[in-house]
């Protein structure tokens, strides 16, 4: 009874050391205790900070490419576009802006 709990107690702690699949390969095998140890575990990353850009003044000027009329605006809730000026959506904002000179007249909704 000795001799056979011998035999099992060396099997089952070798058996770490050929339990790697990977050993064949040439690749490192690596138990948790190792990664632990080594430091490459439990790094703590921050998240990166979005920030929205601050609302455009009133009088600012939009050049052509920076911007997105809107369509459709009685969905939204806004009354209809008259006057000459349009609703702009700019940064998550509505604004009303001229449509001639692209000025900003109003921030809409922030």
């Amino acid at each position: 009874m000795r001799c056979s709990s011998a035999i099992l107690l060396f099997a089952l702690s070798a058996a770490p050391a050929l339990a790697c699949t990977t050993a064949g390969t040439g690749a490192k095998c690596v138990s948790v205790g190792e990664g632990l140890r080594s430091g490459g575990a439990g790094h703590w990353q921050r998240a990166p900070i979005i920030t929205t850009p601050p609302p455009l003044e009133v009088g600012a000027y939009l050049d052509g490419s920076d911007f997105n009329a809107l369509v459709g605006t009685a969905y939204l809730g806004l009354p209809p576009a008259r006057d000459g000026w349009v609703y702009v959506r700019h940064d998550d904002r509505i604004y009303r802006v001229d449509f001639r000179t692209r000025e900003v007249l109003a921030l809409v909704r922030e």
